[in-house]
């Protein structure tokens, strides 16, 4: 445990955390240092140390223009998590046969509580722009997604 943050106490992991997830949102995917010190509550001389770190170990990467954005390590780990390998291991062939059959953005989400969270999107040539990335999340009730993630499923449609 140490000292030197908004919250005493708080262990180096604590601190490290705060940086890589609590600072990282869909809103801000690119940040400054100053900004990251900020959004985790650590004095810049802090973050700045923890930042060099995670740099090192590739949990950030820093771009050209000095900002800060997760690093490509920090995304493999991520892509381990269960929920992420087998469900868009096997979902694969379908995904592809539906995009092939209707050229349209065909997507794999998950619900997550009142949220849909995206697992895979293929994008496709007929559709209009869409706003989903694979990881970001879009609320339940605003999406397409939500009539197959609906605890309630709503009737079919039926051709005329």
């Amino acid at each position: 445990m140490a000292g030197n943050s908004s919250t005493p106490g708080s262990s180096v992991t604590s601190r490290a955390l705060a940086l890589l997830l609590g600072a990282f949102d869909e809103q801000h995917r690119r940040l400054t240092l100053t900004e990251l010190a900020d959004r985790a509550g650590l004095p810049v001389a802090t973050a700045h140390r923890l930042v060099a770190e995670l740099v090192a170990w590739g949990a950030l990467a820093r771009t050209p223009t000095g900002e800060y954005v997760v690093g490509r390590r920090l995304w493999d780990v991520g892509l381990l998590a269960p929920v992420q390998t087998g469900l868009r291991q096997l979902a694969s062939p379908y995904l592809h046969d539906l995009y092939a059959a209707t050229l349209a953005t065909v997507h794999l989400a998950v619900r997550d509580g009142v949220e849909v969270l995206y697992l895979d999107r293929l994008a496709g040539h007929a559709s209009v722009p869409v706003v989903s990335q694979i990881g970001s999340r879009l609320p339940l009730h605003a999406t397409g997604s939500a009539r197959c993630c609906s605890p309630t499923p709503r009737p079919r449609c039926r051709p005329r």
